[in-house]
């Protein structure tokens, strides 16, 4: 039987939305989640170090209470806040060169909504050699793809 000292800490912070927010546009910035937005909602889990051996067993209790907290949340897409890195929506990896900019798509729409492909653009125009990166970069296209984009800015 486990005892309270062993169980994971974890912790949900709603980060209250609406109001002045809903008065900007979606698509007027990159944060897209505005009206219709009561929450930005961010789980956490954290262990002591001893505690370690572990983790998995914490992660699971985690993406477990995230699972059932599903049908609250924003569906159609079930979005996220990129400053609330969810790895678990995908990475980049060795496979993913040639088509960086459909991949990245799975995680980039949920955290740019209908902003994704005008911020996939804008990367391609300003960092097309990807100085700037991390795991869930959005990627630049190539210039020749977004050329008929170009014109819509």
């Amino acid at each position: 039987m486990n005892t309270i000292g062993t169980q994971p800490k974890g912790h949900v912070i709603f980060d209250a939305y609406g109001r002045m927010m809903s008065r900007i546009e979606s698509n007027a910035l990159p944060f897209p989640h505005r009206d219709g937005n009561l929450y930005g909602i961010q789980y956490l889990v954290h262990w002591d170090e001893e505690d370690d051996g572990r983790s998995g067993e914490y992660i699971h209790w985690l993406q477990t209470f995230y699972h059932h907290m599903g049908p609250f949340a924003s569906k159609g897409p079930r979005a996220a806040y990129v400053n609330y890195v969810d790895l678990d929506l995908g990475v980049f990896n060795g496979s993913t060169k040639h088509n960086a900019v459909e991949t990245a798509r799975a995680w980039g729409e949920k955290y740019f909504l209908q902003n994704y492909d005008r911020l996939v653009l804008a990367k391609t125009l300003i960092d097309p050699k990807k100085v700037f990166n991390n795991p869930q970069s959005i990627p630049p296209s190539s210039l020749v793809s977004a050329a008929p984009y170009l014109y819509n800015i």
